[in-house]
């Protein structure tokens, strides 16, 4: 989908060309016509199916474009696929009706003054980067995310109150979660205990080390209250606020692994008036604690049960075996497996519930001949322990520990590149910490990387690599077992780092992220989203703040394909709210502009509402450039949540409390409502008949947000068009006639003086129109509003 569409006439084909050109040396794909048309083929039909291919549309503008037929026709298209427009103005014609239309909110280069090559190569810049923000959402698989946005809490409860704070936001609990659950869960000792506990009190805290099954536990216990509904708060809770308002009935909620800043509020007063207030409402509430016990007050104790781990633990992993791989689990082979003494003494000493997953996909595995039995044992934890402090301790020279470190970040990678990073890492040590590497008597000054690579456990295999001269044979290297190249990074980083030497490791980590391998710089984030578990703090410091505020925007994009990879951890999600939070109300440019551009992805989606505020914050304090940014955005998550019609009713209620915000400025005011009337143009007739019938939504919401664009002077034109164009696509759906005639009535009402004109013109024109019996039965009333208005006849 990373593909540039350029559609210019032909009058301009040495500027095209010479774009072309420039593309190519940048690595960038690109659909031209009729070079990708094949001989024969029917032209319209290439080039709409170029268009649907593409993830943005290079226009030539000119005179001589503005005159094509054909440019006209791709541009149509391209609004009509919604696709991301960037025009190359190479002279100072008038755009004239339609590229007015069109192209009004669309920053475009213009290069119709000075070098053209010049502004060319700017143009390739923002071209490249436009592409790669295009990309990301590509690389978000939203099923790995664990939690559901509610759009009913943010778009009725909420109202204007939208906060910046994630604070207190409710997640639906997916029905996938619930089942699979139902499904593999093997009940503690103490169940039943805490199951009366929690039908007694109504509020349960479930107390426990992490990664033992405390959340699987919530959820179980949830299912046995048989309520309709079950949600999820973030584990950063202000409870005055949840109590005022949050909480609901015939439902069960859950807060997993709460902070310890939550815990220390919650104290004796607020407890018994949240006891009472679910009793009241036959709703319960389960906190998951993995605090030490020193550490929690005795006003909750009294509320905690021990959550242990089930001891049923082979039926556990036979449970994942029959439901997430669809395997008989009792079968000969299994069975065999596990009365071997060693998986007996792992599940006794070792075994937690969150090992069985991966655990039952060895066993598949092994049951489909991939892998040998030795290898599932080798996979086990507390084989991985043993293996990896050998390997470290064994491992001590310089030479050898530098090459175990660059093959954990990069395993899976050509071999040689691995030995060219490692020795890059050593030089570095050198260098920054004076540390040189230790030669034996006896031994070669250098060891061959294959055979270093065979030495430190790893394998070498055959593959093809894609390069500037195609796709290439040749060898790579990796760990023998995948686990252990993650292993190694974070016991080395958990017990052999000096502080010195995490500076000197994260250097070169950042150094080698520096070009444009994509495979290269994967591995790079992969392992330091790994190390955020063990010191978040550090990596924040070192480097998302240090790539943050960097110019280019290779930089950023590390920086939010990193909050990616962290965000398919729930753990995670606090902070990287937080730490987006904080950019957003910084005063730095860099900080807003990528907290700016993550909202705009389906991150942003993942954090309604925070990412509606901070766009408008961003918008509201920030000079032009980070305006369209922002707007931008806007316009990308609303694009984003078009498949999820409740956020539709978030989405309007935000757009209509900040249009109608007094201290925004006129210009400001005017982006916004030119945004707004852009984005209500392209609804589709199944959601206007959703909004049009929804009278929450319609009354409060959209009438407002219509009327405020109906009585400027810069959108009221586009409304106009709009508000007609609705009739005549509505036209054979009956269900809505009856709100479409309340929402003119509504509009009428809210718009008063200031779009009695215009509201004037359109009623006359649908009353002359082939809809004029969809209107007709509200003209009466509209008559009696306005006569009561002004005491004039109509």
């Amino acid at each position: 989908m990373e593909k540039v569409f350029i559609s210019y006439s032909t009058k301009d084909s040495s500027i095209a060309d010479m774009l072309c050109s420039k593309l190519t040396s940048a690595e960038i794909e690109y659909w031209f016509a009729p070079k990708d048309i094949p001989v024969g083929g029917v032209y319209s039909k290439h080039i709409v199916q170029g268009i649907q291919e593409c993830s943005c549309v290079l226009l030539i503008l000119s005179e001589n474009a503005r005159q094509s037929g054909h440019v006209e026709n791709e541009i149509e298209a391209a609004v009509n696929y919604k696709k991301r427009i960037i025009p190359f103005r190479v002279d100072n014609s008038e755009l004239g009706d339609f590229f007015e239309y069109h192209l009004k909110k669309v920053s475009w280069f213009n290069a119709a003054f000075g070098e053209i090559e010049e502004h060319a190569d700017e143009l390739i810049v923002r071209i490249k980067e436009s592409l790669a923000y295009d990309n990301l959402d590509a690389n978000v698989n939203e099923s790995e995310f664990y939690y559901e946005m509610i759009p009913s809490d943010i778009s009725k409860e909420e109202g204007t109150n939208f906060s910046l704070n994630m604070s207190n936001k409710l997640f639906a609990i997916k029905d996938s979660e619930i089942d699979k659950v139902s499904n593999i869960y093997e009940q503690i000792a103490n169940f039943n205990d805490c199951l009366q506990e929690l039908k007694k009190n109504h509020i349960l805290f479930l107390h426990n080390e992490q990664v033992v099954g405390k959340y699987t536990t919530a959820i179980a216990l949830a299912n046995e209250l048989n309520l309709e509904r079950m949600y999820q708060f973030f584990p950063d809770v202000r409870w005055e606020k949840l109590i005022s308002g949050m909480l609901k009935e015939n439902t069960v909620f859950i807060i997993d692994h709460i902070t310890y800043d939550s815990l220390q509020g919650l104290q004796d007063a607020v407890i018994k008036q949240m006891i009472d207030f679910l009793k009241n409402h036959n709703s319960y509430f389960i906190v998951t604690v993995n605090i030490d016990k020193e550490d929690i007050n005795e006003d909750i104790q009294q509320y905690m049960k021990f959550c242990p781990i089930p001891n049923g633990k082979e039926r556990i992993i036979k449970k994942h075996l029959a439901f997430l791989n669809s395997i008989d689990p009792e079968i000969e082979e299994i069975n065999r497996f596990f009365n071997k003494n060693e998986i007996k003494h792992y599940l006794d000493l070792v075994f937690i519930p969150r090992d069985a997953e991966v655990f039952s996909e060895k066993l598949v595995c092994l049951l489909n001949g991939e892998i040998q039995e030795g290898d599932v044992l080798a996979v086990l934890r507390q084989n991985i322990n043993e293996r990896i402090e050998n390997l470290l301790h064994e491992n001590s020279g310089v030479r050898k520990y530098t090459m175990l470190l660059a093959l954990s970040v990069f395993s899976g990678m050509e071999y040689q590149f691995i030995g060219e990073t490692a020795g890059r890492l050593r030089k570095m040590l050198e260098k920054e910490l004076e540390i040189k590497d230790e030669i034996r008597v006896g031994s070669p000054l250098i060891m061959p990387v294959q055979q270093e690579v065979k030495q430190l456990g790893g394998i070498l295999y055959h593959a093809q690599t894609y390069s500037h001269l195609g796709v290439l044979p040749t060898k790579f290297a990796k760990f023998k077992y995948e686990e252990d190249a993650r292993a190694v990074l974070l016991e080395s980083w958990k017990c052999y780092f000096t502080p010195e030497l995490k500076n000197v490791f994260i250097k070169w980590l950042m150094e080698e992220s520096m070009d444009s391998n994509k495979k290269k710089n994967q591995r790079i984030l992969e392992g330091l989203a790994a190390l955020c578990k063990e010191d978040f703090l550090f990596i924040y410091n070192t480097v998302i703040s240090n790539w943050a505020g960097q110019k280019k925007y290779i930089y950023h994009m590390n920086v939010i394909q990193l909050f990616l990879l962290l965000l398919k951890d729930k753990d995670n999600v606090v902070l990287v709210s937080r730490v987006l939070r904080y950019w957003t109300s910084s005063n730095n440019y860099n900080f807003q502009k990528i907290a700016a551009r993550v909202y705009g992805t389906k991150m942003g989606i993942m954090m309604y509402p925070q990412a509606l505020v901070g766009l408008k914050e961003i918008f509201n304090k920030s000079n032009t450039s980070l305006q369209d940014i922002a707007l931008e955005s806007f316009e990308h998550l609303y694009r984003l949540s078009e498949s999820r019609t409740g956020y539709y009713g978030a989405s309007f209620a935000f757009l209509r409390s900040w249009i109608q915000e007094e201290a925004l400025s006129t210009n400001r005011k005017e982006k916004l409502l030119d945004l707004a009337i852009s984005l209500i143009c392209t609804l589709s007739p199944d959601t206007l008949v959703y909004l049009f019938t929804n009278d929450y939504i319609r009354s409060t919401s959209l009438v407002s947000i219509v009327s405020e664009c109906l009585g400027n002077g810069e959108t009221r034109i586009k409304t106009t068009k709009w508000i007609r164009n609705v009739f005549e696509e509505l036209e054979n759906r009956e269900e809505v006639h009856q709100g479409l005639r309340e929402f003119m009535k509504e509009l009428f009402i809210v718009g008063g003086d200031r779009v009695e004109t215009q509201m004037r013109i359109i009623l006359e024109r649908l009353v002359e129109s082939e809809q004029h019996y969809i209107i007709n039965p509200v003209i009466l009333e509209i008559v009696a509003i306005q006569r009561g208005r002004k005491n004039v006849i109509y």
